[in-house]
């Protein structure tokens, strides 16, 4: 993981400048950056999708385990043991967790690249010619 994102932060810095960043918004995403890696490191697998219990219905049957998820706009669901229920299960749970962690990396960096483009000077108003003529002034609305 940190090879990839020392791999993207070398790209980005050869592609655009990488406008200024306050103390605050800097953080946030380093600390996003960070927990990313550290979950990573500590929970390598990730999965999409929900694992679902299904309760007996009668006293002989057994609980069983599946993990459903979308595969080309269709549902598909794998019967799952225990074990690997809880394991998807943990899966599916550090995906959410990434996912989450991207999505605030992605909102304070548009955050951070729209501060420029807030100081950008604004187009004067147009001024209208002298022959244009409203046109509520000839009677049409």
């Amino acid at each position: 993981m940190e090879v990839y994102i020392l791999i993207l932060m070398a790209k980005q810095s050869q592609s655009a400048p990488i406008p200024e960043i306050s103390g605050a918004l800097r953080k946030e995403i380093e600390q996003s950056y960070r927990s990313i890696e550290r979950l990573v490191r500590d929970r390598p697998l990730l999965a999409l999708g929900t694992v679902n219990t299904i309760e007996p219905k009668t006293a002989r049957s057994r609980r069983t385990f599946t993990w459903t998820r979308k595969v080309r706009a269709k549902t598909v669901t794998v019967s799952l043991s225990p074990e690997q229920a809880q394991m998807f299960g943990r899966a599916i749970q550090t995906h959410r967790q990434i996912e989450d962690l991207i999505r605030q990396i992605r909102d304070a960096s548009q955050t951070a690249l729209l501060q420029p483009a807030r100081k950008a000077p604004q187009r004067p108003a147009r001024r209208r010619s002298a022959g244009h003529t409203d046109s509520s002034q000839i009677g049409l609305k």
